[in-house]
């Protein structure tokens, strides 16, 4: 029996986001299993999403039909009470999936009654004071997992008598706290992610079906961390909750030979680079290209999570042309200068987006933007402002990809959403992690009706891109996959369904928590 089971939960996808529903590697649980096992304990996985991925469940919310994706409660428990480990951790990748989290919590506490279940991942560190609460759980991790889980276990198996610090806890009903999480400076040091204790053929499979990636083809995209920590402070982000604010890189060797492991032992050939900040430091990230044509690896990869734009040099862009890579992802997130550097405290040059552009689109790689409405006092003025950079970035051939601002825990948005949340008794609770970017949780200036202002840049923007530049609209990952599915009857009826979705104008009042007809 292991020592300890390591939990990824279920997750639950509204209606109309469900054709959107994506299966990841949970490349975090997978690190925190390294590092345990690398201190002499063993340890057993549970992807609670992957091996129930093809299991729907519905239920009513709000007025909504909620779809529960993964295994079902009697078989989580089962599946738990017969690993008969000790400690059960379960990993939280979004702050809009957390309401699975809990419930695999009260599941390990059901299946194991006397196992201590720890919480880790993104919300327990941007939220660590409400996940504590929940009754099921004894202990909350914020903050990088892999050193700090391994010492909680040498305080709960091995009886050493301090936490550590980074640890949540209750006692006598008082909320406890060790205190800062201690950051992994030589990240270097860690061992590489258990790959193993996953069925990756089983991600394969359910890859080779057409379910969403962050991959441009139908085959298993395994994500890749190459350095951790972001010393910017945007408002509307709360990575530094969990990775600090000091950056750190791996090197170009240890990168490339996680990759090449995955590679020769897997047959993994396509990739997403996850890092907050890949090109914080150009030269690295150039000698990470050079090392994976050094060693011949033929593969595929893209940047999804964004690239500052003021770090795109035509070297850099050859270099991640010739390693594999086919798409880029920018990060402008507002078109006003000034309300994008006094508001949202981003420090970047917008006119750098068009310059960056201008050498990814030489080399041939597809470029996104992305671009955000809904920040708190954003006027009309503002809004036309985003407006017309974006039909900028569809003209020069640079696809802008809006979102509606979200006040996550964590970001410095989220006490004065609190506030309004508050006043006016709004839950704070999403169905899933998509309508965290499709509905507004801030209070708008009177008059600003934001959906409408979101519709009109969708319908714009893709028309402009559509008009400018064909060839790389029909590039698109996403217009590829609406092309397939109009292969049969079935597919074709849901991506009509889609297309709906996601352009139809909904009434302005809709609010995540409101009733839905």
């Amino acid at each position: 029996m292991p020592d300890v089971v390591l939990v990824n939960p279920h997750w639950y996808m509204a209606e109309g986001n469900l054709d959107d529903l994506w299966l990841p590697v949970p490349g975090g649980l997978l690190a925190v299993a390294a590092a345990v096992r690398a201190s002499g304990y063993s340890v057993a996985m549970l992807d609670v999403l992957a091996e129930g991925y093809e299991q729907r469940e519905w239920t009513s919310r709000a007025g909504r039909r909620v779809y529960r994706v993964g295994l079902s409660d009697p078989v989580i428990v089962e599946k738990l009470r017969a690993s008969g480990a000790r400690v059960v951790g379960i990993g939280n990748m979004f702050t809009g999936i957390f309401r699975g989290t809990q419930e695999c919590a009260a599941l390990a506490r059901q299946a194991l009654p006397h196992a201590k279940i720890v919480l880790g991942g993104v919300h327990p560190s941007c939220a660590p004071e409400e996940s504590i609460t929940i009754p099921a759980v004894d202990y909350v991790i914020h903050g990088e997992g892999e050193n700090t889980f391994t010492a909680l276990l040498s305080h709960l198996i091995k009886g050493a008598p301090d936490v550590p610090s980074g640890i949540y806890w209750k006692e006598n009903n008082m909320i406890c706290t060790s205190g800062p999480p201690a950051m992994i400076l030589d990240i270097d040091s860690l061992p590489m992610p258990a790959y193993d204790l996953l069925d990756l053929p089983l991600y394969r499979r359910m890859a080779e079906k057409a379910v969403i990636q962050r991959g441009e083809k139908v085959e298993l995209t395994v994500p890749v961390i190459t350095s951790r920590g972001c010393p910017f402070h945007c408002i509307f982000c709360a990575a530094h909750r969990l990775n600090g604010r000091r950056w750190r890189g791996r090197s170009p060797t240890r990168v490339v030979d996680e990759i090449e492991f995955l590679y020769r032992q897997y047959g993994v050939r396509s990739f997403s680079i996850e890092d907050s900040n890949f090109t914080y430091d150009e030269e690295r990230a150039f000698n990470i290209c050079e090392e994976i044509l050094r060693r011949g690896l033929k593969i595929r990869w893209n940047t999804p999570n964004g690239l500052r734009a003021d770090r795109i040099t035509p070297r850099l862009i050859d270099a991640m042309k010739r390693a594999g890579c086919y798409e880029i992802t920018l990060a402008a997130e507002h078109g006003d200068q000034e309300f994008l550097s006094k508001v949202i405290r981003k420090g970047l040059d917008l006119e750098s987006i068009f310059r960056a552009g201008a050498i990814i689109r030489k080399a041939g790689l597809s470029v996104t933007c992305f671009l955000m409405m809904g920040f708190p006092g954003e006027t009309e003025k503002e809004l036309d402002r985003t407006l017309t950079f974006g039909r900028r970035l569809a003209r020069a051939g640079i696809f802008p990809l809006c979102f509606i601002c979200s006040p996550y825990p964590g970001t410095d948005l989220y006490p004065a959403y609190r506030e309004q949340e508050d006043r006016r008794q709004r839950s704070s609770q999403y169905e899933d992690y998509l309508c965290a970017m499709r509905f507004s949780m801030i209070d708008m200036p009177a008059g600003v009706d934001l959906a409408r202002w979101r519709h009109k840049a969708m319908w714009q923007w893709y028309g402009l891109l559509l008009f400018w530049h064909p060839v790389v609209f029909f590039r698109l990952p996403a217009v590829r996959k609406l092309l397939r599915a109009f292969r049969s009857l079935k597919t074709c009826r849901l991506a009509l369904k889609k297309l709906y979705n996601q352009f139809a104008l909904r009434p302005a009042s809709l609010q995540p928590g409101e009733n839905s007809k």
